[in-house]
């Protein structure tokens, strides 16, 4: 009776939990969500109580035949009641006098970087808070101010960790020397109020760098995974460079700057010798690298080719490829090798936008890379498990230390072994030059604005979830109701032949989420299980940024 009476007043306590999912058919938990308030709550709704009996068959949620611990059989039914759920729009939570310069979003903790009304140099930080789950409740601390202009952000709420980097700007007189980019270590206090402490922000990392090579340098990347700091600096024209800290001692671990990411040419050295005549085509224009978790990255080099015969110049440019270079980098005894897949990329000489991520947090399951073609109003992209990257990784290491030596056909896994299966190709919309394809990423959920019709002719934005067993692939799971907007999309993938130099049908099935038309689905600075955050520019006369929330 006491356990009944937790669980009726939304308390039940974790390890009651795991004795009813240990212990209990899933009939007697259909049984018991009939009776229980809190438990209907969680598994209620008819889509989703068939899809509760149907994964019960399965053996997905208990019996002997589910391997799964409790813990992740219990978040995976609250992913599904997630699923099934309707998206609602909160509120505007925080309209901001003046543009947002920089916006963050990790776990609950929104950091937002605004202009000072003080008309002093530097910049204002706003920490927003959303303590409470499936709710639009955030609380705002006091603003925080700084004396430097903030060119990335990054929060580790476990942590308390709050990372600042510090750019020159282009009114900075000493922009033509050789200058340098502080990377500023806060440690912040989450509780009743924001606070930092002083000694904390004498916590620096500096980069020295050459102007001449970084003027038109940004921030691609800047990730934080358990001890470890990850920043990564690029352009759309320029080299890219790559740099991991341990922040809780100072020393540098890895340093891939251009000169030492090209060093070792034999690596890949017949695209390259190929191609690189042409000056203004380097390889490794774009660029791009994720942390994982603490003690594993995953890089891809873009290299943009083009036959530099002057007969054949021409009609290469209308055809132009891409040559992409994956690397993993994995714990010991491997701790250096690479996956070199070769796609071809458009009609046009790709330039795909070197901030779109791969991963928007250290525990994403899945890998995005973007196809992105000039001139084009769509492009794909190539959404792979991270799983399948890690086992081919895996298998291309056991063939180097079996012998392989540097032969490329016998280090080389085809396609068709990992990639049909474990890959979706979509086509993303696009508006602009460089537009970003991925909002944000976290877990096997991804915010995508497709190329497809909504309402009055607007690219829709859609929440897509690799989150399936395969299992489940084939399984009927009942029509949704009419008001619903999620649907589960197991189709192959339509591919042009353009993009790929042999025909492949990826057939790796997600549920889709219509969340409609936004006005700016660039601007989306995070996801989680329980919030879609949105910046949406305005363009009045006091210059209000509006934050908007979604409940997913």
């Amino acid at each position: 009776m006491n356990i009944q009476r937790r669980m009726n007043n939304g308390g039940m306590p974790p390890e009651v939990l795991s004795l009813i999912f240990e212990h209990l058919h899933y009939l007697d938990i259909l049984r018991c969500s009939l009776i229980c308030k809190w438990f209907h709550d969680v598994i209620a709704g008819d889509p989703l109580m068939r899809y509760l009996i149907t994964l019960g068959k399965h053996g997905l949620v208990v019996g002997p035949h589910d391997g799964r611990p409790v813990h992740e059989r219990l978040h995976f039914l609250l992913d599904q009641r997630a699923r099934w759920r309707e998206l609602a729009q909160c509120a505007s939570t925080c309209p901001i006098v003046r543009s947002t310069k920089t916006l963050t979003y990790t776990d609950g903790v929104l950091i937002q970087c605004v202009e000072r009304t003080d008309k002093k140099q530097g910049a204002t930080l706003f920490i927003h808070y959303m303590p409470a789950t499936r709710t639009n409740s955030t609380v705002i601390y006091s603003p925080f101010h700084i004396d430097f202009v903030v060119a990335a952000a990054a929060i580790d709420p476990v942590r308390g960790l709050l990372v600042l980097v510090q750019m020159p700007t282009s009114d900075d007189p000493n922009i033509d020397k050789k200058t340098a980019i502080n990377v500023h270590l806060l440690q912040v206090r989450l509780g009743c109020r924001f606070s930092v402490n002083p000694e904390a922000r004498k916590s620096v990392l500096k980069l020295e760098y050459d102007t001449v090579v970084h003027r038109n340098c940004e921030v691609s990347a800047l990730r934080i995974a358990g001890n470890k700091l990850m920043l990564c600096l690029g352009g759309l024209f320029l080299f890219s460079s790559l740099y991991i800290w341990d922040w809780t001692t100072g020393d540098m671990l890895v340093k891939r700057t251009p000169n030492e990411i090209f060093s070792a040419r034999g690596a890949y050295s017949e695209p390259y010798r190929a191609h690189s005549s042409l000056k203004h085509l380097v390889p490794g224009l774009w660029f791009f690298a994720e942390m994982l978790s603490p003690d594993m990255f995953i890089m891809s080099y873009y290299m943009p080719t083009c036959i530099p015969n002057e007969e054949t110049r021409r009609e290469e440019a209308n055809n132009g490829c891409a040559f992409h270079l994956v690397t993993l980098m994995l714990p010991e005894p491997v701790d250096n090798f690479e996956i070199k897949p070769h796609i071809i990329a458009g009609p046009y000489l790709p330039d795909p936008d070197p901030r779109t991520p791969f991963s928007g947090d250290p525990s994403s399951r899945i890998i995005v890379i973007d196809l992105g073609i000039r001139k084009s109003s769509s492009a794909p992209c190539i959404i792979v498990r991270q799983t399948a990257l890690i086992a081919l990784a895996e298998r291309y290491a056991l063939r180097l230390s079996r012998g392989a030596g540097g032969d490329p056909k016998a280090m080389k896994v085809p396609w068709e072994e990992w990639g049909p299966q474990n890959t979706r190709v979509l086509e993303t919309a696009r508006s602009g030059d460089f537009p970003r394809a991925v909002g944000a990423i976290h877990g096997q959920r991804g915010v995508f604005t497709l190329d497809k019709d909504y309402e009055d002719d607007h690219d829709c934005t859609c929440i897509l979830d690799f989150n399936l067993c395969p299992s489940m692939v084939a399984v009927d799971l009942g029509n949704p109701p009419q008001e619903s907007r999620t649907r589960l999309v197991t189709e192959p993938s339509t591919v042009c032949s353009e993009y790929f130099k042999e025909p492949i049908t990826p057939s790796l099935p997600y549920y889709e989420t219509l969340l409609g038309p936004l006005d700016d689905p660039e601007v989306v600075c995070g996801l989680d299980e329980h919030r879609l955050v949105h910046l949406e520019p305005n363009s009045d006369s006091e210059g209000k940024d509006d934050l908007l929330v979604f409940l997913v």
